[in-house]
């Protein structure tokens, strides 16, 4: 079980590390309006899976943070 919250905790910032890497991305307005739409629509998709699947590790690691006391 520690070992799994372990692994979570190292996803979950390799996780906000691509959450970061693609808002800055988004963020930039050279980015924005020299990328073709499609590409801009992608980072947008990029983002939001990427913070769901962090939603999903976070509710994983309090489960098993639960199960240990």
């Amino acid at each position: 079980m520690e070992e799994e919250t372990k692994r979570l905790q190292k996803e979950i910032q390799k996780v906000d590390k691509e959450v970061a890497f693609v808002s800055k991305k988004l963020s930039n307005e050279q980015f924005l309006s020299k990328a073709p739409p499609e590409i801009v629509e992608e980072e947008k998709e990029k983002a939001s899976q990427f913070k769901t699947r962090r939603d999903k590790l976070e509710e994983n690691l309090k489960k098993i943070q639960e199960a240990l006391r």
